[in-house]
């Protein structure tokens, strides 16, 4: 369990499953703090007042959003550093999973979701 309480940022526009990572990461001794959408987030970050160890963002079709948000945590300077994981419950042709992987840590699938998965990753990506 963390020692400091590390903060994530999790984006999920389907809110019980924004609110049961944010009941997981809660019981891993975690802060999380849920973006219902990449406005929601973008508010979030741009309002500085809050630092993350991790994003976890929920991909849909990676639309054009989904980027905007991505290139936001990464030029802002409060989050240009944070390991970013995100989570599909799409079928991502091998071109827009390796665009993902060139700037996301770590891509899980819904549909193969584990919790013991799940947590690890969070983990080690918050040991960064």
């Amino acid at each position: 369990m963390p020692q400091d309480r590390k903060r994530i940022l999790i984006v999920d526009e389907d809110q019980l499953l924004g609110e049961f990572y944010s009941c997981l990461l809660s019981l891993q001794g975690y802060i999380p703090i849920l973006a219902t959408d990449g406005e929601c987030a973008r508010k979030i970050v741009l309002g500085g007042q809050n630092s993350f160890a991790l994003a976890v963002i929920d991909l849909l079709p990676p639309t054009d959003a989904y980027w905007d948000l991505v290139r936001l945590l990464q030029q802002t300077p409060s989050t240009a550093n944070m390991p970013i994981m995100t989570i599909t419950g799409i079928t991502l042709s091998y071109e827009e999973l390796d665009r993902i992987k060139k700037c996301c840590q770590a891509v899980l699938v819904k549909g193969s979701f584990e919790l013991t998965k799940f947590k690890d990753t969070v983990s080690k990506l918050c040991r960064c």
